[in-house]
């Protein structure tokens, strides 16, 4: 119920979001409190708008501050208010209606989730800004490309010889082509020429790629903070250990990005004002103020699953990381992975089979382990 167009979950919303911030360099999200005859079953949605709503040429002087691109702070450089546009400015209507004109919404209203590569930065960059012109370049250079082969796929003939343009045999070959005499070759044709005159077929150059694009290609990923292969799908050139070590990288980026971006300017003031709302509908209520919650990250697909099993299993019982932290790493809930197993324990001992898969009843080695109760007889 969290999205008022009752198109994303939850979920949506965090991919909404993060493709905004890849694409525009910033998203804004408007917390909407709802009335209790809505209907909802906790009174609050959350309305997600692109950055353009944010009016870049507010800047000036305030009796409490400054307002810089549209964010207004105050004294001591607190963000207290945005100046959003209530329609896109792209947006036909937003001229039809005369809504061009922006309105202060306070901060505790508004989250604005951005990337921050610099001190003092306001708002957001794409993700590909400081590759746009080599892009553009790229797209240059194929259309050129495009051009070349259709010239190269163009099979071309030459009539030279001296002939006498007033004979009948120069009549009848140049009959129909109109005055600018060019014909047109037709496949399984077979055509006789009067003596003397011979045919010149045009050769133009074949066109080899050097490599440029895929070296456009390799400075555009990595100025995109993103692995050719991801880029581009191409894995000729890859192998195990190459993906593998490229992946490590990128997912330490993707890992950055979840946890500075997305849950700490989305995730958890979301959570905050979750509780606030749904007290007013008597949710929520043993939960502590300023309780702070812990995010279960979705897990990234394994290249290799079972090595990253038996690595997961030695770290842990060598005790570098706990059986909890590594379900976290997997994208799972530990207390809810727990009490499944505990049920599905139950349901096995109930129906009195022993799986090679319960490891309270059969060791790793495949011997079936005995327990005291077991031997009460």
């Amino acid at each position: 119920e969290c999205d008022p167009e009752r198109v994303e979950d939850f979920a949506g919303q965090e991919a909404l979001i993060s493709g905004a911030v890849w694409e525009s360099g910033e998203a804004l999200v408007r917390l909407r409190p709802r009335r209790l005859t809505d209907g909802l079953v906790i009174p609050f949605q959350l309305q997600v708008i692109e950055g353009d709503h944010l009016d870049h040429s507010k800047t000036d002087e305030t009796a409490t501050g400054y307002i810089q691109h549209g964010v207004e702070f105050d004294r001591i450089g607190r963000r207290i208010a945005y100046w959003l546009h209530p329609v896109h400015p792209g947006d036909s209507r937003a001229l039809r209606k005369r809504q061009y004109e922006s309105q202060r919404v306070l901060a505790r209203n508004v989250l604005h989730i951005f990337e921050r590569d610099r001190p003092g930065d306001v708002r957001g960059m794409p993700a590909m800004a400081s590759v746009l012109l080599r892009l553009r370049d790229l797209d240059l250079y194929e259309d050129a490309e495009q051009e070349r082969k259709k010239i190269e796929a163009c099979f071309a003939a030459f009539i030279t010889g001296a002939i006498d343009a007033e004979s009948p045999a120069f009549r009848d070959m140049v009959k129909g082509l109109g005055d600018d005499l060019v014909g047109v070759l037709e496949p399984g044709i077979m055509k006789f020429l009067p003596e003397g005159v011979d045919v010149k077929f045009a050769q133009p150059a074949a066109s080899t790629d050097t490599g440029f694009i895929k070296h456009q290609q390799h400075a555009i990923s990595a100025g995109s903070g993103i692995t050719y292969q991801q880029m581009t799908g191409d894995l000729s050139q890859a192998n195990y250990s190459s993906m593998r070590g490229g992946l490590i990288e990128a997912r330490l980026t993707f890992r950055r990005f979840q946890n500075q971006i997305l849950t700490h300017q989305f995730v958890r003031p979301v959570f905050r004002e979750l509780v606030a709302q749904g007290r007013r509908v008597g949710l929520f209520t043993g939960i502590a103020a300023g309780f702070r919650p812990e995010i279960a990250l979705p897990g990234f697909q394994s290249v290799d699953p079972l090595k990253d099993v038996l690595a997961d299993l030695a770290e842990t019982r060598a005790g570098f990381k706990s059986i909890r932290q590594a379900q976290m790493e997997r994208g799972n809930d530990p207390t809810r992975t727990l009490a499944d197993m505990e049920e599905y324990a139950g349901f096995l001992d109930v129906a009195g089979l022993v799986l090679d898969s319960d490891p309270r009843r059969v060791s790793k080695a495949g011997v079936i382990n005995t327990f005291p109760e077991d031997d009460r007889d």
